[in-house]
């Protein structure tokens, strides 16, 4: 027995298929993933988890592939207050580079060239991404307010059309270029994003960065995480800054929201950063 819900704002439907594996259906878009992400771990590790044969509580075998960043989007979404901003945007340790921040989400890949990001690009034959090769892949898409929009989650958003750096509302954010991009929005604001960056979560706004132009196409992840101050009972002395926020683990969780290009491989020598967790979707549906 399936349990179905609307959401008119973002024009969805879902359907929670089993416990944990939610069918999203919008549009011509129609897939089913598990709420319960894969992680943390590497992009790689996660990768590899997803490959590995597993069956579900009805019994049948099943294998899942990476999220585009909309899927991702979607199945953060859909507990975002419960499950995803508590026990992963939230989630985080105080100890090395992880001091005062939460666990990355990998929403999915990107890729960074000279003249804008591209999301969700399909997987090339000879595995070498060009500049020709990804200007071609626009011939198919449709342009909504800056914002270049394909099939199957497949994107891109030039420099000239959203900025990096600190943005003081979840609106401000939410209506630039690179949130609609990853979000897949045709509208003039990425609803997803916008709720899940509210002022009243982040005190301090969402910092975006590392979406620099760069001379070649480089692969990275997106992700995002809380940025967490302490609160009244933090052990180290953090200071709540006088910010009402939620309480997970006795720490309040404060400060902004980041999102990072974050490198796939981290270079040599370099602590790798960006472990974290991944959603899966079913392949093959």
């Amino acid at each position: 027995m399936t349990k179905e819900s609307q959401n008119e704002t973002m024009k969805i439907t879902t359907q929670e298929v089993l416990p944990g594996f939610i069918r999203f259906i919008s549009g011509a878009n129609n897939y089913c993933g598990c709420i319960n992400a894969f992680g943390p771990g590497s992009f790689f590790k996660n990768v590899a988890s997803m490959r590995q044969i597993h069956t579900n509580l009805g019994g049948e075998q099943i294998k899942f592939r990476t999220p585009s960043t909309i899927e991702s989007l979607y199945l953060a979404s859909y507990d975002l207050k419960n499950k995803t901003k508590p026990e992963i945007l939230d989630k985080g340790g105080y100890n090395g580079h992880s001091l005062g921040r939460g666990s990355w989400l990998h929403l999915g890949l990107i890729t960074i060239s000279s003249e804008g990001i591209y999301a969700n690009v399909p997987d090339d034959p000879n595995n070498k991404l060009t500049e020709e090769k990804l200007k071609k892949l626009l011939d198919k898409c449709e342009k909504f307010h800056g914002v270049y929009l394909g099939e199957k989650g497949f994107g891109f958003v030039p420099y000239d059309s959203f900025r990096t750096g600190n943005f003081g509302s979840a609106k401000e954010f939410a209506s630039g270029g690179l949130a609609r991009l990853l979000e897949g929005a045709k509208n003039e604001t990425a609803e997803m994003l916008k709720i899940m960056s509210s002022d009243w979560d982040y005190k301090q706004g969402i910092c975006v960065a590392k979406f620099e132009t760069i001379n070649e196409p480089v692969t990275k992840i997106v992700g995002i995480r809380s940025r967490r101050f302490g609160g009244p009972n933090d052990p180290l002395g953090f200071t709540n800054h006088g910010f009402g926020a939620d309480v997970h683990d006795g720490f309040e969780v404060n400060g902004n929201l980041n999102i990072d290009g974050k490198d796939i491989t981290p270079p040599s020598g370099h602590i790798d950063t960006s472990e974290g967790y991944m959603f899966g979707v079913i392949e093959n549906e």
